[in-house]
């Protein structure tokens, strides 16, 4: 009798397995064709609109803020991260503190949390970065903490993130369902090693334009540019194809503009690696100095040397790298990054489209059947204008908060704080008094909203009041 007891269960752990892998690979053939900017807002969106938020109460009660729709950065990290820094000195710290020693990377993956499929897709996506460049990732166990205290950990949640560089101690990326795509891992990966969106580049604007009209108020502050003093592009010049520039069409068509119209469709991709971002890797973790090769080596072109010595240049489709052809010439010059000057080279740009009412998520009529178009309609009125007819609404004269935190961290002075700002008051407009508030969105909504238990807001309060920078 046992054994019969036995055998059912085995048998229904399989069917159990089996039923996981059917809708992963469903969720994969929804995924199929969107952008990894698209994807991202859906996995956020799918469990809780709060993911949008900027503001979030973390694991062991920590403040946090998620920018650019992926990055978590802690408070400390998001007052610097607008900040004009002095340039050596923030290059130093950049580099160096947040970047993994001898390019080996020590990794943990909770398994009671994924599928065995979704264990090999993340060992997948390190293969791309071990084939191309010198990093190294290791998995270790939790039983390990003490050998590895610096590592990744990758999670369930709702929404896919990943911290900037190494931070110190264990830290998350994070895959909620629609983001267990190797072509995701590898964007997230990118982000835990050090690297920022490509779009948020210093030099952008000779590349692209940012649409600033079609996205949502609270957000513009995360589409500007990076200061030149917090990043190191090791002179590679700006990739459209870059696994970690984002699409053009994250809150709409022409988000994002290419200045040539050849990569408004190629920019956002997901396939993997470009030659760019491998050679950028090989730079940022001095794979040939490493590997002891020659230092007087010279690549052609856009080449560099790579871990095994040998000189890559781009390669064909499905193959981002390849050995540079044999040249004839004694010296050779790797491609540097263009400096900007008076003198600038006519470029041809799209013109942004005309803005029309759209839903940015795609599960507004589920949030519409809850209610929540009148009880969240901030909210809403930034990413269901359509489903909860809010087309004709103007946010400014809404005169709402975005975040259900706004009125506390108005109070504990974020508003003027400098280096985060910029953020609070894109992110609460009303608590930060840049606006006349209106009757139907009054301070006392947000205690008597019912949005988080009163414990929660007390508790949020002390730990905001009692952070320092």
């Amino acid at each position: 009798m046992k054994s019969l007891k036995s055998l059912r269960w085995i048998i229904a752990t399989l069917l159990i397995s089996y039923a996981a892998e059917i809708l992963a690979a469903a969720e994969d053939d929804e995924n199929d064709g969107k952008s990894i900017d698209e994807i991202l807002m859906s996995a956020a969106t799918r469990n809780s609109v709060e993911m949008l938020d900027l503001f979030h109460m973390m694991e062991e009660n920590k403040m946090m803020a998620m920018v650019e729709l992926d990055i978590l950065l802690n408070m400390t990290e998001l007052a610097r991260y607008k900040t004009n820094p002095s340039r050596n000195k923030r290059k130093a710290l950049r580099y160096g503190q947040y970047r993994w020693p001898k390019s080996k990377v020590p990794y943990e993956i909770t398994e009671s949390e994924f599928t065995g499929r979704d264990i090999e897709m993340i060992q997948d996506a390190f293969k791309d970065w071990e084939t191309y460049t010198c990093l190294e990732f290791k998995q270790v166990q939790s039983s390990d903490a003490n050998r590895y205290p610096d590592r990744i950990v990758f999670k369930n949640g709702d929404g896919c993130y990943s911290r900037l560089g190494r931070v110190g101690g264990p830290q998350p990326i994070a895959l909620g369902r629609e983001c267990r795509r190797r072509g995701i891992v590898v964007h997230e990966i990118g982000h835990a090693i050090g690297w920022i969106h490509e779009h948020a580049r210093p030099d952008r604007d000779e590349y692209i334009t940012i649409n600033y009209a079609q996205i949502p108020l609270n957000k513009h502050p995360q589409y500007d540019k990076v200061d030149a003093g917090i990043i190191n592009d090791f002179n590679v010049v700006y990739d459209y194809t870059s696994i970690i520039h984002y699409s053009g069409r994250a809150f709409g068509e022409g988000t994002i503009i290419t200045k040539k119209p050849t990569y408004q469709n190629k920019i956002g991709q997901r396939d993997g690696l470009s030659f760019r971002d491998i050679k950028l890797a090989n730079l940022m973790y001095g794979c040939a100095a490493m590997n002891k090769c020659p230092e007087e080596k010279q690549c052609p072109g856009e080449g560099y040397v790579g871990k095994h010595c040998k000189c890559y240049c781009p390669g064909s489709p499905g193959k981002p790298i390849e050995e540079c052809p044999i040249t004839t010439t004694t010296t050779t010059t790797t491609t540097r990054q263009p400096v900007i000057t008076t003198t600038r080279r006519p470029v041809i740009t799209t013109q942004p489209p005309t803005r029309v009412c759209r839903d940015v998520i795609t599960t507004c009529s589920t949030f519409k059947q809850d209610g929540q178009c009148q009880r969240d309609k901030a909210r809403m009125a930034l990413y269901c204008k359509l489903t909860c007819e809010l087309c004709d609404e103007d946010l400014n004269k809404m005169c709402m908060d975005f975040g259900d935190a706004c009125p506390i961290f108005a109070s504990a002075g974020y508003c003027s704080l400098t280096g985060i700002s910029e953020f609070v008051k894109a992110e609460c407009p009303k608590s930060c008094k840049l606006c006349e508030p209106q009757l139907a969105c009054s301070q006392s909504d947000f205690f008597n909203s019912g949005s988080i238990p009163d414990l929660n807001k007390l508790l949020i309060f002390l730990v905001v009041t009692l952070i320092k920078f």
